[in-house]
């Protein structure tokens, strides 16, 4: 008699139940010499809005420019820690801080990096929502606040210049059936935000073979 038992994590739920849940491993801090001859490279807005989080990427590179894998956890006095894992972490800077010039020194190991960002007075946004048909361009260091779902139909394209930020209300979708190109850098990424991260906004959705989605 064969007797087949599955055993049901709870974590999981409905029809995954049979599926264990996975624990990664738990991430063990590099030495100090593991950090030799690295360079830290952080990537923030320039600008961002005030009152809102602001994300930060930081990746510990070597010489050329390559990340090297490598774990600990990137400090900076007054702001929130970020762990680096495998050379890369992510992480947010608080809500609170004052319009102005807000520095940020952020360290791993020994191994140190500069931003300034610019946490803006007053905000601007232009309200975007429904259907961009033939060419819409957001041009560099724009404030757009995506209110309702936007459409991108075939042979239409959205172009988007670097530092721009895009706001979006929770659940709100961007279905590209065209071009979208979104042109952001180092220096000035793009960034796609919610109001927070507790009310998320939907996605980008590409239903057919016409989607082109071209994103630095």
């Amino acid at each position: 008699q064969l007797v087949r038992f599955i055993v049901e994590a709870v974590e999981r739920a409905d029809t995954e139940w049979g599926i264990p849940p996975h624990v990664p491993a738990l991430a063990i801090p590099s030495a100090a010499a593991e950090f030799a001859g690295t360079a830290l490279r952080v990537i923030a807005p320039e600008d961002f809005p005030a009152g809102y989080e602001i994300p930060v990427v930081a990746w510990v590179v070597n010489g050329q420019g390559r990340a090297v894998r490598v774990n600990g956890t990137l400090e900076a006095p007054g702001h929130p820690s970020i762990n680096i894992k495998r050379g890369v972490g992510s992480g947010f800077l608080a809500t609170d801080h004052p319009a102005g010039s807000l520095n940020y020194s952020p360290a791993v190991k020994g191994v140190q990096a500069g931003k300034t960002i610019n946490v803006e007075a007053t905000t601007t946004w232009t309200t975007v929502s429904g259907t961009l048909a033939g060419t819409t361009t957001w041009p560099a260091n724009s404030r757009i606040r995506v209110t309702g779902h936007i459409g991108i139909p075939a042979g239409s394209t959205l172009t988007v210049g670097a530092g721009t930020i895009v706001l979006l209300n929770p659940g709100v979708n961007i279905t590209n059936n065209g071009s979208v190109l979104i042109n952001g850098n180092i220096d000035q990424p793009v960034v796609f935000m919610p109001q927070a991260r507790s009310q998320p906004w939907g996605g980008f959705f590409m239903q057919t073979s016409t989607g082109v989605l071209n994103a630095s």
